[in-house]
């Protein structure tokens, strides 16, 4: 999670499993930018769904862990992707891993049943497209996010365990972990010429790097 979202009167609300659910008005910008195809509206619009629907089932997976533990959840879908907020008590450093490791295994849970029925689809542009889509946001999106940056979910599962372990010290190793991994990250994206993920990746080594000297 980057940051929170602040409420607009233009959010769409609804419930997933009792759960509650805000779609931030600007989240609508970031899944165009990701899912944009020149001269295909159609296909930008199914590509918007399935981004909606890859971040959306992701969060589902930390939110019903969490009200598994008795912490009510909510979701947010915003222009950094998205966050499910929840006030967790006798949250032991067990308990906070599952929930953070819950979201990615929903993400792959999804690319599996995705994988799994694609060989059947009709071959129809959108239904492809779709199908291209989900497989790899639901791969590539959850393997980068398990890298140990935090506040990517790797990220806080690294800080969970480090402070479980060393605690304050271990905060700090966390964060300098995340440092260098996310510039490494970074460079690899820009000699890749993935700019936004490079782009992405440097801003949270910078991130951590704040981290790390806040806590001496």
């Amino acid at each position: 999670m980057l940051g929170e979202s602040v409420p607009t009167p233009f959010d769409w609300r609804f419930r997933v499993f009792g759960i509650p659910v805000r779609v931030s008005a600007f989240f609508w910008i970031l899944a165009a930018l990701i899912a944009w195809v020149p001269n295909r509206l159609d296909l930008t619009l199914v590509g918007m769904a399935c981004v909606f629907g890859s971040i959306l089932v992701h969060e589902l997976g930390h939110a019903l862990t969490a009200r598994r533990f008795g912490w009510p959840p909510q979701i947010v879908l915003y222009h950094f992707g998205g966050y499910a907020a929840f006030h967790p008590v006798r949250a032991t450093p067990a308990r906070r891993v599952l929930v953070t490791a819950a979201g990615p295994a929903a993400g792959f849970a999804l690319f599996a049943l995705v994988w799994t029925v694609s060989p059947f689809v009709p071959p129809v542009r959108g239904l492809e497209f779709a199908a291209d889509i989900l497989l790899f946001i639901n791969l590539w999106w959850n393997v980068l996010n398990l890298a140990p940056v935090y506040p990517l979910d790797g990220g806080q599962i690294a800080l969970t365990l480090l402070e479980a372990r060393s605690g304050y010290a271990g905060r700090v190793w966390a964060f300098r972990v995340g440092t260098l991994v996310g510039a490494v990250l970074a460079v690899l994206g820009f000699r890749a010429g993935q700019t936004w993920l490079a782009i992405l990746f440097a801003m949270l080594a910078v991130q951590n790097l704040q981290l790390e000297q806040a806590h001496y």
